[in-house]
């Protein structure tokens, strides 16, 4: 088992930084998400005309 370990060390170190990079983007990705952002901006988005930042809901909508 230590051999295998020293054999394969750098591959190891190497998909160990690998993984917490790929960690780190989705856990941004879900904050970005839960603060009410897409992350990407509106402009150029499909969505742009339903989302939630480029417009604000019109007074009939907040009345219930």
């Amino acid at each position: 088992m230590i051999a295998f370990l020293q054999e394969n060390a750098s591959t190891i170190i190497i998909g160990l930084i690998i993984l917490l990079l790929v960690i780190h983007g989705i856990r941004r990705m879900v904050h970005t998400h839960k603060s009410g952002g897409c992350g990407c901006g509106c402009s150029g988005c499909g969505m742009e005309n339903v989302c939630h930042c480029s417009s604000s809901p019109s007074e009939e909508e907040k009345k219930p």
